[in-house]
């Protein structure tokens, strides 16, 4: 019986939505199902923000939009999108926004979140942050979204972030704090970001009391303008 509400509430759904945007979304009924029981198991609706919008993630969004208020977003590439909250974030100051995941289902997500959001110029790539399917100094803005930690090769994903960096760009690196201390990673990341040739500035802690994030923000290191 149970199994049949929610079969029916999930119907509706889709039916609400007119025919050409779930056409244009490429879900289907499996996909749009996804959607909805993602956002329903949290107690959100699909129109709702996104999944994890608590006060760490919150105050994650501030702490990017204030270290991107005075800067030129122009065309922006997010690595590890996964459901597009920081593509959403910051469609609307970009030329351009790029996400790029491995991950099938996330893209297919982050696709519905950012047409359910109106937002045209978002894009969604299949791609390896080792081997991107971008030319050189091709994105003003970079982000590395929360995947360096667990990379295999997090010296290797810099130094191809820092290939498709247009001179004088920044990239911003987003890591969550879990089981390791926060000044732990923030000295990973100084090294590695070294080796590839970057200049990493201190990192923010977000939220400043019992942080869950860190924000740093890097550029070339042959670049004229110093990391903020």
């Amino acid at each position: 019986e149970a199994a049949h509400r929610s079969a029916v509430f999930v119907q509706g759904q889709l039916n609400a939505l007119p025919a050409p945007l779930r056409i244009a979304l490429g879900l289907g009924l499996s996909g749009f199902r996804t959607l909805v029981r993602l956002r329903y198991g949290r107690g959100q609706r699909v129109t709702a923000a996104p999944a994890g919008d608590d006060v760490a993630a919150r105050a994650l969004h501030r702490a990017i939009l204030d270290l991107t208020v005075t800067t030129h977003v122009g065309d922006l590439l997010d690595i590890g999108c996964g459901r597009g909250a920081l593509l959403k974030l910051l469609a609307s100051r970009a030329n351009r926004a790029v996400g790029v995941d491995i991950d099938a289902t996330a893209r297919q997500l982050a696709r519905a979140e950012l047409m359910l959001a109106g937002i045209p110029n978002c894009s969604l790539r299949k791609g390896d942050m080792y081997r991107l399917p971008f030319d050189e100094d091709a994105f003003h803005t970079i982000i590395i979204d929360d995947v360096l930690i667990n990379a295999k090769r997090p010296v290797s994903a810099l130094e191809e972030a820092r290939r498709v960096l247009r001179p004088n760009g920044r990239l911003y690196i987003v890591e969550s704090v879990h089981d390791r201390a926060a000044a732990e990673i923030q000295q990973s990341l100084a090294d590695w970001s070294k080796a590839a040739g970057l200049r990493l500035a201190p990192a923010r802690q977000v939220p400043k009391k019992q942080p869950a994030w860190l924000v740093s923000v890097a550029t070339a290191a042959d670049s004229r303008d110093a990391a903020a």
